[in-house]
């Protein structure tokens, strides 16, 4: 019968933990007290400072006991057995266990995702359609010189826990429509978010991932989403929800199939340029305030001269390929193959008019 009690305390204790840590933590300091005085008032013929008797009753209870301070008189002894013996010990002990429970605790619900994270400037890759699709996309944002150090979160109700280990990377379990998964997520701390496909077998899922984007961009508008769509046709359902970026990731890689097969060595020449792992990839670099004077003929031939292609120009929903009489417009997007991101003034600086 005693035995059941005591367990029924302890788990009664493992269940409301604040409660817990407040009581231990309250015997430990009458014990920690409790053996100083007894120290200091019954020992008073070695003449200890409140410091001694504190240090000795410190180390005492957490039982390592160098030596340098020891109990001689018989009240003193009677306090160690009382306060460190019978109270401290145990309470120490149990305390002890708790803080390891509570962080091997905390650890496990960050690993299956039930926790929140605390990360700012984050990315956001928005469900798991496999794991092998999850590793290729960190790989590729890691080997990223600009932004391969921020902190990765993966957002999903797929998985019961992180299949992989990698530095910087978190986890958040929920439903990728539901917003106090989001908040878990930090949402309003974010500064990108990839939503890719639920599955690419599921016919409802440029649906989902409309929605999904709609989530983010309403709890923080200044976040850049990129979102993954399945079928050109659903292409509308992405204009209503303010998304930043939609790719058609079927559509371009059945292109490549096609051009490969027509044009040996295109597929090879994308998987380089388009992979952050190759030393030249593609980038891009919004155009700020161009001077009048200048032509993209003219900012192509410079940039050949700083080891950069110049691709195409994007000008809203136009890929603008020819550059024979196309002059810079303010809030145009470069497009060019290179060895790092440069700004618009990096560019312009190399220029002639």
């Amino acid at each position: 019968m005693h035995w059941r009690t005591v367990n029924r305390w302890l788990r009664l204790f493992r269940q409301r933990r604040d409660v817990s840590a407040v009581l231990f933590g309250l015997v430990l300091s009458i014990s920690i007290l409790g053996n100083a005085t007894c120290y200091y008032v019954f020992d008073h013929v070695k003449e200890p400072t409140v410091g001694d008797a504190l240090w000795f009753s410190v180390i005492s209870l957490s039982t390592i006991g160098y030596g340098d301070l020891q109990a001689d008189s018989l009240g003193a002894r009677l306090g160690t057995v009382v306060f460190v013996v019978i109270l401290g010990l145990g309470s120490f002990s149990l305390m002890v266990g708790m803080l390891f429970e509570c962080v091997a605790d905390r650890l496990s619900r960050e690993h299956k995702g039930m926790g929140s994270i605390s990360a700012e400037g984050h990315i956001l890759i928005v469900n798991f359609p496999s794991l092998h699709r999850i590793e290729q996309i960190i790989d590729e944002l890691r080997a990223d010189r600009d932004h391969g150090g921020r902190e990765i979160v993966i957002v999903t109700d797929k998985i019961d826990e992180l299949p992989l280990r990698r530095r910087k990377l978190s986890f958040v379990k929920g439903a990728v429509l539901d917003d106090e998964t989001y908040r878990r997520a930090k949402i309003d701390r974010a500064r990108l978010a990839i939503v890719l496909a639920t599955d690419y077998g599921d016919t409802t899922s440029d649906a989902v991932v409309a929605s999904a984007v709609a989530v983010i961009e309403s709890m923080n508008d200044s976040i850049y989403t990129v979102a993954e769509c399945l079928a050109p046709r659903h292409r509308m359902l992405f204009d209503s929800v303010r998304c930043d970026a939609v790719v058609f990731s079927h559509t371009i890689s059945g292109n490549l199939l096609t051009q490969e097969i027509l044009d040996p060595g295109v597929a090879r020449m994308m998987d380089a340029l388009t992979s952050n792992i190759h030393e030249s990839c593609l980038f891009a670099t919004e155009v700020i305030d161009p001077p009048d004077e200048y032509s993209y003929r003219n900012l192509a031939s410079s940039m050949v001269n700083q080891d950069m292609s110049l691709v195409c120009v994007q000008r809203e929903d136009d890929m603008l390929t020819s550059f024979a009489s196309v002059h810079p417009s303010h809030g145009d997007r470069m497009i060019y193959v290179g060895k790092r991101r440069v700004s618009w003034q990096h560019i312009l600086s190399g220029a002639v008019a």
